[in-house]
Formats: structure tokens, C-alpha cells, sequence
């Protein structure tokens, strides 16, 4: 029973911890979230919180080093100084620097976005896709056609020049560096993305880099893939991906962005942001300018 309680509780942590919250001991979180949100007795309360400290701390360790390491939003963080207390993940700590003060302040905006995502129609969604690629540096990202798209929906080419530190004034081997980034969209509300969807982007470019279309190429004007041509494979939905989907992509080199990684992206870039706070209004005039027009 404690260890079914233990795992609501961290459960609750992940999807519901408030992201400003400010340090308490994890041992005061576990007991007012097994009495509050789950009804349990104090005294049972206050006898589960000191038995199942420690392992609920190395439990929330080891997801949020997961969550770090797939590069996924975290609502929850360790305080700086004290390891045994945990606070929102925007919440500001006196030593942070100017640079993670923003940083933390933009991402205050993250459940704003998560809201505009799941009301986008699929068509919206791949123009926020398109608007993705341009904030990445891709200077003419392009959508493909509404329907019979081959299998990918977005598509630009990346220069890697201004990237590098040794980038030469003089005409040089930089100039050459650009990389083709070619994805596909799903807007699904409850459906995870499955290793088929996966793999449908990974044959659609590989045909595409062949010039074998069922269309004789006009879906797909302005992807000149050459056979040597360096591809990053991306696949953006709003949903969520399957356990065996991250191994695939994992495995492949694909690069992913889930509902909840998308939201934290456009809050970490400010898209619709005025005077600090989410607009509705301006994050859809920055989505019709990457629409199909």
C-alpha cells in the first residue's frame, strides 16, 4: 500500500508540481500530498513520509537526470543548496545568474502553450512546425502540400557557417556545411506516436533522396536531397511517444519533440509573448505567418 502511495505521490510531483513553487523538504511534500491529495490518515501520513524519504528521493533523481538527458521539460527541480528540498523548476534562486533568471521567467509561460498546442487544427500545427525550423536558423523552411505530401510535411536547409568558431571571412569549406532538416507532423490529442509513424519519415526521405515519388516530385519542390546530402530526421507531434518509439529514435538518431517540448520550446524563444506574458492573439499571427498561405 505505502509503495502504491509512494508512486501516486511522485506522480503527482511530475505532472502537477507547480513550476514557481518555492524549496521544502521533500519528506514535508510527501506527507501534505499523501494527506491532501490522497486522504490518507496524518498519523499514517507522517509514518510513510519518513519511511519513503530516501527512496522517493533517488526516484526523483533518476527522472529528472532521464528527463535532462532526452532534453524534456521537468517540472520539478532540487534546490541548489539543499539536496534534500525540492522547488518548481522556474523557481529563481538568489545565485542564479541574469541569463537563468530569463531563462526561468520564460519558461513561467510553459502550460500556456501546452493549452494552444492541443486547440491547433493539423494544418496549424505544421505551420508551427515551419516556424520551429525558422527559429532554429533556417532562412526559407518550406511546407509541403496539404495533401499527398509523401510522407513529410516540413522541410528547410540549415547552414552551419555562422555555427562554427573557425568560420573564415575568406571563401572557404564552411560555406559548404548545410544540412537538410526534413520532418513530419502529428497533431494527435490521446494517440502516442508508434515506431510505424517513425518509420514512415525514415522511408519517405530515403525515397525522396531516390527522386522516387508518386507524384513525380510536386509535393515536394524544393527538397533537393543528393545522395551524400547530411539529413536530420525530425518528428514533431503534440502527443506523446511510445516507450519503444524513444528506443527507435534512440537507436536511429531521429530527433524528437513531444507535445511538452514543443510548448517549452516557444516559451523558451518568446513566440506570442508580449510584455512578459502569453498572447493568444500574437502567437497566432506568428502561426499564419508560417502557414501554407
Amino acid at each position: 500500500m505505502t509503495k502504491r502511495l509512494r508512486s501516486k505521490v511522485i506522480q503527482h510531483i511530475v505532472e502537477s508540481w507547480p513550476l514557481d513553487a518555492q524549496p521544502r523538504p521533500l519528506a514535508e511534500v510527501l506527507y501534505k500530498l499523501a494527506v491532501d491529495h490522497f486522504h490518507t490518515p496524518e498519523a499514517a501520513a507522517a509514518e510513510f513520509a519518513e519511511a519513503h524519504e530516501a527512496l522517493s528521493l533517488t526516484e526523483l533523481a533518476g527522472l529528472r537526470a532521464e528527463a535532462d538527458n532526452q532534453a524534456v521539460p521537468c517540472r520539478f527541480a532540487f534546490n541548489g543548496k539543499i539536496a534534500d528540498h525540492i522547488q518548481g523548476s522556474s523557481f529563481i534562486e538568489p545565485e542564479d545568474s541574469d541569463a537563468t533568471r530569463k531563462a526561468k521567467e520564460r519558461r513561467l509561460n510553459y502550460e500556456s502553450y501546452e493549452g494552444f498546442l492541443r486547440n491547433l487544427r493539423w494544418d496549424e500545427f505544421e505551420a508551427c512546425c515551419r516556424g520551429i525550423l525558422a527559429q532554429l536558423g533556417c532562412p526559407s523552411p518550406e511546407l509541403t502540400a496539404l495533401s499527398n505530401d509523401q510522407g513529410i510535411d516540413f522541410f528547410g536547409r540549415l547552414s552551419l557557417r555562422d555555427r562554427l568558431g573557425n568560420q573564415s571571412i575568406l571563401p572557404s569549406v564552411d560555406s559548404m556545411l548545410d544540412v537538410w532538416m526534413v520532418g513530419q507532423a502529428k497533431h494527435y490529442q490521446k494517440t502516442q506516436v508508434s515506431t510505424p509513424d517513425l518509420r514512415e519519415l525514415v522511408g519517405s526521405v530515403q525515397l525522396a533522396r531516390a527522386k522516387a515519388f508518386a507524384d513525380g516530385g510536386a509535393a515536394l519542390q524544393g527538397l533537393d536531397l543528393k545522395v551524400c546530402d547530411p539529413v536530420f530526421y525530425l518528428f514533431f507531434t503534440t502527443g506523446t511517444i511510445s516507450r519503444d518509439g524513444y528506443k527507435l529514435l534512440d537507436a536511429s538518431g531521429m530527433i524528437s519533440m513531444n507535445g511538452a517540448q514543443i510548448a517549452a520550446f516557444l516559451a523558451d524563444n518568446d513566440i506570442g509573448v508580449v510584455q512578459g506574458v502569453f498572447d493568444t492573439a500574437a502567437a497566432v499571427v506568428w502561426l499564419q505567418s508560417h502557414g501554407h498561405g
